[in-house]
């Protein structure tokens, strides 16, 4: 029982309250006092007035259910009404609120040119009528001040529980700037319960108090409906936060490679030379391109460096005007070769000859030429010099002139010439690459243009190529070419085959990201485009789901195949997290859920007490012990439980483990043949991408055998009851709708179950669970915990991570050991007694040996000394099994 759960059962009660992302007003319950002053609890920072406007009617509820297929958790949607007389009086509001927030905006203007994350100027249509105050733009909430006619500062970001957000100009929704809400859809709601005295008075001095454990967050959720006016008031329909992991992410985006080297005309050498004089190219401003140097034979010398300058406005260019320019000069550019020749003192000066840009037969090169007319030039004492670190599309190094003979000899019809190797090949896509390509599927807001950052597959025939871009210009300065957008590579990921970059190849914008399966999850669910969700907000605008890490209990995800092991995990146009990685878990029996943390103290993996977080659990029947919670007959409300379901579960499973990189797509069937003959077929379809067939076929193995009578079971309890999805529990009901298989008996003292779902009413509070009953199936034991010593403090103390005290208790045996000496000669290995455990510090009542230090590890010890909660984890004795 948690203190929370003694409060209520003494006779407290709670209120629950309101926020929205961006809407600057709490909306409570009830208007009430504190039970410590005669007036009604503060706001939290951020936050205008607060209103009494929630209405909460009998039949409302939230909850959440384990998904065992999918892997990832449902919820159903919560409508949330804002009474008209609560929005127009009451709380610490000034105004009516309907006429703030409900009201067509009287001041809008667009952004015209894109916004980040950050705070500063920003270009707007007009700042007409426009003061120092707060806007709405998209689903977020800023502080501005007017600069000119033309530009707003925002000067604070994110405000009243909203996020910052990058914003296009291409979008027609989100490009405008509002004095009053104009977007609902998306929104972020935060549900409170918030305790109050038997008479009822707030406990807490604030509304929504975070450090307080007399506040908890009961359920997050998004704004599925724009707001729909009803008699009673606003109501806003919800859906819970685990939900967006279902939502579409990625685009439906093609574009064209720039076609150099059709296959078709492979003999066609003028094609291809004329194809490379359009090839677009970059080279940025302020650099230094290429050193030269010219001697003739009389003496003269000339040196000079081709540099483009920081008046380019954008450093793009056709190879064959950057050639132009590095020999004759252009706008933005100088140092030109020729040109610079001609400017010098040399008494003899060569006439000018346009370079040539063309296929030679063996590669793509520049051809610098010079027309001679009185001295030879000194070719040792001639040359280009491509620096390292400069033009990505040229190969560094010297290049030395070489003396031609035209028909006069060495004068008026000779020449000389200097070539550089251009660096273009089929095969050949380095980082810092700069790709050319014309974007022809999802152009401008009906999907979306080709963003700053993300990730593309490259495809020509058989062949593939993951690519990551981290860059891109698609706005040029002194040339038009509206269709073309350059993307600079930053990584290639993975190559399959050989496709053929320059030969009419296709880039197909991509969903996804490499890593492990925590990485790739915590990506997906974080990355926003803005990179302020988190440590892992890194992919482009619609990559993600744009979460924040304090709503994700990253601590879960700490488990064996989810961190340990690499994939690469890449789906062309949409897709949702679910589809990527829901295979991954339900394979493994876990699910993703959103599920309340403990009210009395901040649990690992949470940023405060009290919490609803998205939670990786375990979804197969467990085993149990003293330790668990319990639900015992006083919680129970014993005429609604109801008559037991069997469990659903599959004797073939088929499963999908390829990716973009695999040429075939590669199934696999796993079926029980025995049991199908007896039972019939009992198919469930499962996609892992990236998994290898080895764990796959293991890990389907495992859900066949649980087929063995397995139960669902709901039942009603009491709302002081602290159990959510994922719990191993107790069930001590001693309920004849209960059966325990392990010992034949009808309404037993004691059966294990997991919570697979939970349902809490709002109006009284009262909870439905459902439960998974192991049946004729033994429940599923876990192997014994490695805990890492970190450091030795003192001879009778170790530290350990956070993360791992859970798996110590105080006054409890443990087996400390060194990894591999565990069965030397001398064994170090020895069991010692927890007396307790302060912070990370875990103190033991004897003396450690000397070998005992940062790299040991801490275990469970021998059968015979394990307590009731070691015992349910997987030792070396023949009555346990692994799960």
């Amino acid at each position: 029982m948690t203190a929370w759960g003694d409060l209520i059962k003494a006779g407290h009660s709670w209120i629950h309250v309101l926020q929205i992302g961006g809407i600057p007003y709490v909306f409570t319950e009830i208007e009430a006092l504190r039970v410590d002053a005669s007036a009604a609890p503060g706001l939290p920072s951020g936050f205008d007035a607060w209103a009494p406007a929630l209405m909460i009617k009998e039949g409302m509820q939230v909850g959440v259910r384990i998904d065992r297929q999918t892997g990832f958790a449902a919820g159903d949607a919560l409508d949330l009404t804002l009474s008209w007389d609560g929005l127009a009086s009451g709380g610490s509001q000034t105004s009516d609120l309907r006429l703030d927030i409900f009201q067509s905006p009287s001041k809008i203007t667009t952004i015209t040119a894109d916004v980040d994350a950050s705070t500063g100027s920003k270009a707007v249509a007009s700042t007409s009528g426009w003061s120092a105050n707060h806007a709405h733009i998209g689903t977020e909430r800023v502080a501005v001040s007017v600069v000119d006619g033309t530009h707003l500062n925002f000067t604070a970001r994110g405000q009243s529980g909203s996020r910052a957000n990058v914003y296009s100009v291409r979008s027609p929704t989100f490009s405008r700037v509002s004095d009053r809400p104009l977007v609902w859809r998306g929104r972020e709601v935060t549900l409170w319960r918030q305790l109050v005295s038997p008479e009822g008075r707030v406990i807490d001095e604030t509304w929504c108090d975070s450090s307080s454990t007399y506040s908890r967050v009961l359920w997050r959720g998004y704004i599925d409906a724009p707001p729909k006016p009803s008699t009673e008031g606003m109501t806003l329909r919800a859906l819970p936060l685990i939900r967006r992991a279902s939502l579409p992410i990625g685009h439906d985006v093609q574009a064209s490679i720039y076609e150099m080297m059709p296959v078709d005309k492979k003999d066609n050498h003028d094609e291809w030379s004329a194809a490379l004089y359009g090839f677009p190219v970059f080279a940025a401003p302020g650099t230094i391109q290429m050193i030269w140097r010219w001697e003739q034979v009389n003496g003269d010398v000339v040196n000079g460096q081709f540099e483009i300058g920081l008046t380019h406005p954008d450093g793009v260019f056709t190879l064959g005007a950057f050639a132009e320019a590095a020999y004759s000069g252009y706008t933005g550019t100088s140092g030109g070769m020729f040109e610079g020749v001609d400017a010098s003192s040399a008494s003899d000066k060569p006439l000018s000859q346009p370079p040539n840009v063309f296929w030679n037969g063996q590669q793509y090169v520049i051809e610098f030429r010079f027309q001679t007319v009185s001295s030879l030039v000194e070719e040792g004492g001639t040359y280009v010099h491509v620096p390292s670190g400069g033009a990505y599309f040229l190969e560094p190094g010297t290049y030395y002139a070489q003396n031609h003979s035209g028909s006069g000899g060495l004068l008026k019809d000779g020449f000389t010439s200097i070539v550089l190797p251009v660096l273009i090949n089929n095969f050949y896509l380095p980082s810092g690459y700069w790709l050319p390509v014309v974007q022809t599927e999802g152009t401008e807001w009906q999907d979306v243009a080709l963003p700053v950052t993300g990730f593309g597959i490259i495809e020509h025939g058989d062949g593939k190529k993951v690519i990551e871009w981290d860059a891109k210009i698609d706005s040029f300065g002194q040339w038009t070419s509206p269709d073309l957008t350059m993307l600079r590579v930053k990584t290639v990921h993975k190559s399959l085959g050989l496709p053929r970059v320059w030969s009419g190849s296709t880039l197909n914008y991509v969903s996804g990201t490499e890593g492990t399966v925590k990485t790739a999850l915590l990506t997906l669910l974080e990355s926003s485009g803005a990179a302020n969700r988190g440590t892992y907000d890194t992919l482009g605008v619609g990559q993600g789901c744009g979460i924040h890490e304090d709503q994700v209990d990253e601590v879960s995800l700490s488990k064996p195949g989810i961190t340990d092991y690499l994939m690469t995990l890449y789906a062309k146009g949409r897709t949702s997290v679910a589809e990527l990685l829901g295979g991954h878990f339900a394979l493994r029996q876990m699910c993703l859920v959103q599920r309340c943390t403990d009210p009395d103290s901040t649990e690992a993996g949470a940023a405060i007490s009290g919490d609803c977080l998205i939670t990786l659990v375990d979804a197969e029947a467990p085993i149990v012990d003293d330790s668990s919670p319990a639900i015992s007959i006083s919680e129970a409300v014993l005429e609604a439980v109801e008559a037991p379901e069997a469990a659903e579960v599959p004797n073939m499973l088929e499963l999908t483990l390829s990716t973009l990189l695999v040429a075939n797509e590669e199934t696999m069937t796993i079926q029980d043949v025995p049991r199908i003959q007896a039972e019939g077929p009992r198919a469930h379809s499962y996609t892992a991408p990236g998994l290898t067939a080895p764990e796959a076929l293991q890990l389907a193995a495992s859900i066949i055998a649980q087929g063995d009578g397995q139960m669902i079971l709901t039942i009603r309890c009491a709302p002081w009851v602290e159990v959510q999805p994922g719990d191993a529990v107790r069930l001590t009901m001693a309920h004849p709708m209960i059966y325990d298989y392990e010992t034949a008996t009808r309404a037993p003292s004691a059966v294990g179950a997991r919570c697979l779902g939970w349902v809490s009413s709002l109006y009284d509070g009262m909870q439905t669970f459902t439960f998974l009953l192991g049946g004729a199936t033994p429940g599923a034991g876990y192997l014994c915990p490695s805990v890492e010593i970190l450091s030795k403090p003192s001879s009778t103390s170790v530290t350990v991570g956070a993360g791992d005290l859970k798996w110590l208790d105080q006054a409890s045996t443990v087996l400390v050991y060194t990894p591999g000496q565990e069965q030397s000669g001398t064994p170090q290995a020895v069991q010692y007694t927890i007396s307790t455990i302060s912070g990370t510090t875990v103190n033991f009542t004897t003396s450690l040996a000397s070998w005992v230090g940062a790299g040991s590890v801490i275990t469970y010890p021998l059968v015979a000394d394990s307590n009731a909660r070691q015992a349910r984890f997987t030792h070396n004795a023949d009555t346990y099994r692994l799960s």
